[in-house]
């Protein structure tokens, strides 16, 4: 029933019903979540207008292992009753108005995937996750977290993302976080962190430069410097790269906002999406004229153009789900033409045409382009070869399984 028009609030006799999935997305459902049927495994009441987490005392469905509540009108503190949902894998709470610390669970040790981002949640970051060995995305942004990120934050062997951009967090970040060998997204911009930028920076094996201006190390190998993912200029910390200073934006300078054509490109895009279940678009708004600030924009902060648009989904089953953006990419983003870095893997963005847009090759400014995980269809187009500065093509587990790649395709 997801994505119709159905108004009201949920039955309160929830709790004696026998269904194991709720699919609600995308409606207008209001009120408040009732305690939840006993045999519930899935919930989906995402994009709604739902105003309180529920009622009672007690949460129901012990079993939930998936659960969407993001991009409501949720008020007030987490109940402490989400405690009880010991087998919960996947939890997104994001783009609500929750306030107040998470419970403290324990026993909650399933969580693959937890996002809390865009809210008004405090406290440090929550304690509970220490037992989630098997976390894969978390998404702390855009909330009041405070307090010394935990030692144990690099004990998360399969972790792919760590999205911790502004909050109030402070100190040093611990050397342990190059334990994170899966690492691909960090972003811990827009915090209290102090220090020298860390020597270790480098040890992050997978994580991908945001805006890839080939600032170098002395090593002479490209420093993956927080200009994008890794944004720690907007700290406090401060070293001397090489010749290169980094840039101290935390101090009174002010970022330039972006250009408005590439911002009407961006919406543009936005409009040829028809499904976001994970809110990856919900800041990018029409009367927000700054789309730097939009989530995975970055901008250069000296001209205002779009170097790099990050909007990778989820895998939700070790690769036999996903959960992203549904749609088509939109040729308006031609119009990013210092565009460097694109990612839009893991979403369902093949569109009517099944296949890989061949205007991607035109866009001549591209580094990085990854595309994998999407469900093209056909031959890759060889107008990709016409990306001549490209240093890295990722389209591997292209769902639809008969892409054929043109041999010679780059130059």
């Amino acid at each position: 029933m997801s994505s119709n028009k159905i108004i009201g609030s949920l039955p309160t006799n929830m709790e004696t019903m026998s269904l194991e999935s709720l699919y609600l997305g995308s409606n207008q459902i209001t009120g408040v979540i009732p305690t939840l049927p006993p045999n519930l495994t899935w919930l989906e009441i995402q994009n709604n207008m739902v105003s309180r987490i529920v009622a009672s005392k007690t949460f129901g469905a012990p079993n939930l292992g998936y659960m969407d509540l993001s991009s409501n009108n949720i008020k007030g503190p987490i109940p402490g009753s989400i405690c009880e949902l010991q087998y919960l894998r996947f939890l997104n709470l994001a783009n609500n108005y929750l306030v107040g610390e998470f419970p403290h669970c324990i026993g909650m040790t399933e969580v693959n995937y937890l996002f809390l981002n865009n809210n008004s949640l405090s406290g440090r970051v929550p304690s509970f996750l220490k037992g989630c060995k098997q976390l894969m995305h978390l998404d702390l942004s855009q909330s009041k977290f405070h307090g010394r990120l935990p030692s144990w934050i690099g004990d998360f062997p399969a972790v792919r993302s760590l999205i911790l951009n502004n909050n109030v967090l402070s100190g040093h970040i611990p050397i342990n976080i190059t334990n994170l060998t899966n690492l691909q997204d960090l972003d811990l911009s827009q915090n209290k962190f102090h220090g020298r930028l860390p020597n270790w920076i480098g040890d992050l094996p997978k994580v991908q430069p945001c805006a890839p201006h080939e600032i170098m190390n002395p090593t002479g190998k490209p420093l993956l410097l927080l200009l994008g993912l890794l944004l720690l200029a907007t700290t406090t910390l401060s070293r001397a790269i090489h010749t290169v200073p980094v840039p101290k934006l935390g101090s009174g300078a002010t970022a330039v906002a972006c250009v408005p054509r590439e911002r009407d490109a961006l919406l543009a895009f936005k409009r040829g999406i028809t499904s976001d279940h994970l809110g990856l678009l919900t800041s990018w708004r029409q009367d927000d004229h700054d789309c730097c600030r939009w989530r995975g924009i970055t901008c250069s902060n000296l001209t205002g153009h779009v170097l790099k648009l990050h909007l990778s989904g989820i895998y939700t089953n070790e690769h036999t789900g996903m959960e992203g953006l549904v749609g088509q990419i939109s040729p308006q983003l031609l119009y990013l033409d210092h565009l460097e870095h694109l990612d839009l893997s893991i979403n369902y963005l093949e569109g009517p045409s099944g296949q890989i847009p061949e205007f991607i090759g035109s866009m001549k400014s591209l580094r990085y382009l990854k595309l994998s995980g999407i469900p093209f269809s056909g031959t890759v187009p060889p107008q990709l070869g016409n990306l001549s500065k490209l240093q890295h093509l990722d389209l591997s587990d292209l769902e639809g399984k008969e892409v054929r790649l043109v041999i010679g395709l780059m130059p």
